[in-house]
């Protein structure tokens, strides 16, 4: 038993990479989720949300719009984008934002006189959980605010109905104002997310193993007999390379196609956008595959590796954790991650429903990540490759 378990361990610490990855990998993905939870903590320990960008447009340009827009730019919770109501339409119908305040033409002449305020906060129907964030950071800054910048409890006219600014805000709601985002039926955002996301971390996974199938071939010698065919590395890289992504489009179609039949997951309406986002989706998570592969050693190395760097890169891009809790911080290091991409622009499709051209920024990313790597793990393998034939 005790040389078995001498054996055991010896074998163990003797991969030192598989080693490091084994016991760094929980202490990696514990230090990411606490980053990306941060969000909902201040300083005191207490329970907050992360700062939420809000674009308001002052169509009045009165001194009681100008008023309460310094008032809400004050806010810890609030950063406010001033912006024209055409624009503070746009970044909500593209989703950039979650909702944008709208002060209409005659909105002081409406508050002095007690007539119906023209306001609205427009928001992106299907997210319901962040509107619900802003609502509750915005409303109460809101209905404790004179635009007359008066103290609240004087009154703004005289009589019997005279009443404080504060209760008048309060009883002359706010109006909320659902914007869809295109003229066709969408998909629920919370059934492209799981859908989306699970797809990403299970392809990355899944491609994985595909280039572990090189070190496999590595270490029974089957890699040093194909270079000693007329086989050139270079044809066999990327004979590898399109094996993985043949195989990834077609694992991302069946879960795509399955979460149509199943749960109605609506995938026709742009269906030329969705096959080229699949297929810079595959290409970008293929690369990373013979990646993978090229930095290590061993399979015992690349599977400890590939856990690590699937995980981190699901998680701080959206594919685990959604964005709109994570610190400012955290969605700038989101951008690193193929999953933020791919998971992007099947929102732009399959919710958003963004025309293709909107959607070319994305896919040119996803396609650039694919080709900066696909160079890197080219490399790589003619190092290896270059190892093995001397």
């Amino acid at each position: 038993m005790f040389r078995i378990l001498k054996k055991d361990l010896q074998l163990l610490f003797s991969d030192r990479r598989a080693l490091l990855m084994k016991f760094l990998l929980p202490v990696l993905l514990i230090t990411v989720f606490v980053m990306a939870f941060s969000g909902l903590r201040d300083n005191g320990g207490g329970s907050r949300i992360a700062k939420i960008d809000l674009p308001v447009a002052d169509g009045d340009q009165s001194a009681a719009t100008k008023y309460m827009v310094q008032k809400l730019e004050a806010s810890e919770n609030l950063h406010i984008e001033p912006v024209t109501e055409d624009q503070a339409l746009d970044l909500v119908r593209r989703g950039k934002r979650v909702g944008a305040l709208v002060f209409g033409k005659g909105f002081s002449d409406a508050y002095l006189s007690q007539t119906p305020l023209p306001w609205r906060l427009v928001y992106q129907e299907g997210r319901d959980m962040e509107l619900g964030i802003l609502k509750s950071v915005l409303i109460p800054q809101l209905i404790g605010m004179d635009p007359n910048g008066k103290k609240e409890d004087a009154p703004t006219v005289t009589g019997t109905q005279a009443e404080g600014p504060a209760d008048y805000i309060r009883n002359k709601q706010l109006v909320f104002e659902p914007l869809r985002a295109a003229k066709s039926v969408s998909n629920d955002p919370w059934l492209v997310q799981p859908v989306a996301g699970i797809a990403l971390i299970l392809l990355l996974f899944n491609v994985a193993g595909i280039g572990g199938s090189i070190l496999e071939e590595k270490e029974s010698g089957t890699l040093a007999r194909l270079f000693q065919t007329p086989l050139k590395p270079s044809g066999l890289f990327w004979g590898k390379l399109l094996m993985g992504v043949i195989v990834s489009f077609l694992q991302l179609a069946i879960m795509f196609l399955f979460a149509s039949l199943v749960f109605g997951l609506k995938i026709g309406n742009n269906l030329p956008g969705l096959l080229l986002i699949m297929l810079a989706t595959t290409f970008a998570c293929s690369s990373f595959g013979l990646l993978l592969a090229g930095i290590s050693k061993s399979r015992a190395q690349m599977q400890g590796l590939a856990i690590g760097v699937v995980l981190v890169m699901s998680a701080i891009g959206g594919s685990m954790i959604p964005l709109f809790i994570m610190p400012a911080f955290m969605k700038k290091i989101a951008l690193l991650s193929v999953n933020y991409w791919g998971l992007e622009a099947f929102y732009d499709l399959l919710w958003r429903q963004l025309p293709l051209v909107q959607i070319l920024p994305r896919i040119a990313v996803l396609t650039g990540i694919g080709l900066a790597v696909t160079l890197a793990a080219f490399y790589l393998f003619k190092k290896l490759a270059a190892t093995l034939t001397h």
